[in-house]
């Protein structure tokens, strides 16, 4: 029955499904669910199927509906069916993200009810969305919302709507009165007809829930309906798509489980784990075979992926033979793997082909920087994360702006309560009411309200930010955090707000790694002003031979021959808060995210795969990532797989080099990267050395002797 249309998309096309690709795009009536693995040319079977529905079987176009993410996707979707089937099959199929159907639904009910909704993203008014809830946070915390932390409340007030939690129950600490800014905004919402883009999905179902006729509607005029990366679907789309399949239950979802990768956005793997459940007499198709990626990186990732417990169990296999580089790296800092990066991508046929990937949007930092500097073109897939975003990054800009200009009030009201200047809000409201040629630091002097001991206790204070502007930006970070006091303000504020320490280390890691390339504060600032520009201009090397920076959420879908993925290391990537203690407590669903999270990293790569083992990580000993243990431990276990480029720290360790008994606590001392400095301590094999130029670094002492990085000075 089958056989003449494969052969026409052989023929004139030169495609040749396989078996498992076959058997799920002959599939006609009834639930079915096709787990395709990365690879596997799921978008290719999809289109088959629609093409077989309306070619061989005679289905009406009209009556089917094609769902996906991305209007990008449903785009790509309708003009590939059209390129390979416009000669034997019928237009017409409705090719739609599910927040455009979504919308459709709430557009129909408008007509029949009268009452309108306004699209509160498209606002371009007083009123919009960012405007009022930031108004409804400063109002109801009383402080501004940072963009870091603004991204933050937008995120969760949709994982609220998506995963259709009850707000009286949903309980959030890291956004302080989360529950009271959720009712305050949808409240604004509904008092000026707006509704969000996360509206239109629940709005949606609560009207085809409530609207027995246009719930009908739907059902009579959709008969079919396929729905693409199954996996990124949220609880509140798949109770749209489950109303409008009932009762013929023709839904035909394609995916995969394990590449379930936007919890964040509330989808929920575990709507495809229950699909039987939901479905009775669901059919299941596996497409295992990877068309992609070597043999190595196939058995590589397929082994990594299976210590996952909840999950399809499939065996990718690959359509291709061994071949390539799969290697993890180990360097001694993210300098040398930046370096060890450049020296690849120079040795690459075009620096298109490869991509750099990472687990949040700062590692990208040292690389613009670093890569502009070496005049290597890059492309950004998501330019979005740059440093001026973060609340840590803008307070020390304020701070620094202070200690150059007296004057900048504003700068001096963002920070003066962060940094031990011992005054109180009535005496910053005092200072702008001054005249504005009189400086902060005069205006506090000048404030009656001031007691003795705080006047004495602000001289210092003075005084602390006259020496800041004399520094060096490496030394300036520094002396910010350790003699102004932030260090202690960030560690009370990560406790306060119920964040990671680790969140706010990334920021300042990757400002210290723009300080070591600029000379003094001024350059510095205009430098941070520079990456954020050469991000956003990136875009516009798309199509030129250019490097690719993405995360890895930003890379899915996406396939280069040459793969880097950086910055793995405890606490990044697995990120901080998703860590377990293996063999003691159960895996949360975050880790095995996470885990997901590098596994379609991994997957991206054709012929090469890179993974940076870092030692230490902006001065700091850093823990391996449990990932790389676990890929270290499958390609010892499985000759040929991949190579693990080691460096001897283990033997290093073991017992002290002679030279180290010569140096002491109080030594001056040179090192290569960080210059002249004091030691502060040793401890075993843990030197700290608080350097002139770069602030205070804790090293191993063996890796710095051995390699002739340090030495005494008189």
């Amino acid at each position: 029955m089958y056989d003449k249309f494969f052969k026409h998309l052989k023929d004139k096309h030169n495609i040749k499904l396989n078996q498992q690709q076959r058997d799920a795009a002959v599939h006609k009536d009834g639930p079915c669910l096709v787990l395709a693995v990365p690879g596997a040319g799921k978008t290719t079977v999809l289109i088959t199927r629609l093409a077989i529905l309306t070619s061989i079987h005679g289905v009406d176009p009209k009556s089917i509906l094609c769902l996906t993410f991305s209007r990008a996707s449903a785009s790509d979707m309708k003009e590939r069916y059209r390129e390979l089937f416009s000669d034997i099959a019928p237009e017409g199929i409705t090719f739609s993200t599910i927040h455009s159907f979504a919308l459709s639904v709430i557009r129909n009910y408008e007509n029949i009810t009268g009452k309108k909704y306004k699209i509160i993203e498209d606002m371009k008014d007083r009123i919009n969305k960012v405007s009022m809830l930031k108004g409804i946070y400063r109002e109801i915390n009383n402080e501004y919302i940072g963009e870091d932390a603004y991204e933050e409340l937008v995120n969760k007030i949709g994982y609220v709507k998506n995963a259709m939690l009850d707000i009286e129950t949903y309980k959030d600490s890291s956004i302080n009165n989360f529950d009271e800014i959720y009712k305050k905004y949808n409240e604004e919402k509904s008092r000026h007809g707006y509704i969000d883009y996360d509206d239109m999905l629940t709005l949606s179902y609560k009207i085809l829930n409530e609207n027995s006729s246009l719930l009908e509607f739907y059902r009579n005029r959709y008969k079919y309906i396929l729905v693409d990366e199954a996996q990124d679907s949220s609880l509140v789309q798949n109770k749209v798509i489950e109303l409008i399949a009932s009762p013929r239950n023709n839904i035909y979802m394609v995916g995969d489980d394990d590449q379930s990768i936007y919890g964040f956005r509330a989808a929920d793997p575990s709507q495809m784990l229950n699909f039987s459940s939901t479905y009775n007499g669901a059919k299941l198709y596996f497409m295992e075979q990877n068309f992609r990626s070597t043999e190595n990186i196939v058995r590589l990732a397929d082994k990594f992926i299976k210590a996952n417990e909840k999950r399809y169990n499939k065996n990718l296999k690959s359509d291709r033979e061994a071949g390539g580089r799969q290697e993890v790296v180990e360097v001694e800092d993210e300098k040398e793997q930046l370096e060890l990066i450049i020296q690849r991508l120079n040795k690459l046929q075009s620096k298109k082909v490869g991509a750099i990937l990472y687990r949040n949007n700062l590692s990208a930092v040292p690389l613009v920087d670093a890569f502009d500097r070496r005049g290597i073109k890059f492309y950004m897939k998501d330019s979005k994360g740059g440093l001026l975003k973060y609340r840590v990054t803008q307070d020390v800009l304020a701070i620094l702006s202070v200690s150059l200009n007296k004057f900048d009030r504003d700068s001096f009201e963002r920070i003066y309560f962060k940094v031990n200047s011992y005054l109180s809000k009535e005496v910053i409201s005092y200072i702008k009411s001054l005249e504005e040629n009189v400086s902060v630091f005069d205006g506090v002097r000048k404030c009656p309200q001031l007691s003795k001991w705080q006047k004495d206790k602000f001289r210092e204070f003075e005084g602390r930010f006259k020496e800041l502007s004399y520094k060096s930006p490496n030394r300036a970070i520094n002396y910010i955090l350790y003699q102004l006091g932030y260090k202690d303000y960030l560690n009370k504020s990560s406790s306060d707000k119920g964040e990671s320490i680790q969140s706010y280390e990334m920021v300042l890691a990757a400002l210290e790694s723009i300080a070591d390339n600029t000379s003094s504060i001024a350059q510095f600032m205009i430098r941070i002003q520079d990456i954020e520009t050469l991000m956003e201009e990136s875009k516009y090397n798309k199509n030129k031979d250019a490097v690719t920076l993405t995360t890895i959420h930003s890379a899915k879908g996406l396939e280069f021959d040459t793969c880097f993925i950086v910055d793995a290391i405890n606490g990044v990537f697995p990120y901080c808060e998703s860590q377990i203690e293996p063999g003691i407590l159960p895996e949360s669903d975050d880790y095995e995210e996470e885990r997901r999270l590098f596994y379609v990293g991994m997957t991206r790569a054709k012929n090469n795969l890179y993974i940076f083992d870092i030692k230490s990580w902006n001065g700091q000993f850093t823990q391996i990532s449990d990932f790389i243990k676990a890929i270290r431990k499958i390609m010892e276990a499985n000759g040929g797989v991949g190579r693990i480029i080691l460096k001897d720290f283990e033997s290093s360790m073991v017992a002290p080099n002679p030279l180290n008994i010569n140096i002491n606590p109080g030594n001056n001392v040179y090192h290569t990267s960080f210059g002249y400095g004091k030691v502060i301590s040793i401890e075993k094999d843990t030197i700290v050395v608080d350097f002139n130029n770069s602030g205070i670094k804790k090293m191993l002492l063996s890796l710095c002797i051995n390699e002739k990085k340090l030495r005494i000075c008189g």
